[in-house]
């Protein structure tokens, strides 16, 4: 794995964990 695409997936796993921790904000 090259490092562009670790960071990408690095990204991607952020991206996918902040809406989950919004949304229990939001309904809270």
């Amino acid at each position: 794995m090259s490092d562009d695409e670790q960071l990408v997936t690095t990204y991607l796993k952020e991206i996918n964990s902040i809406p989950l921790l919004t949304r229990e904000q939001e309904t809270d």
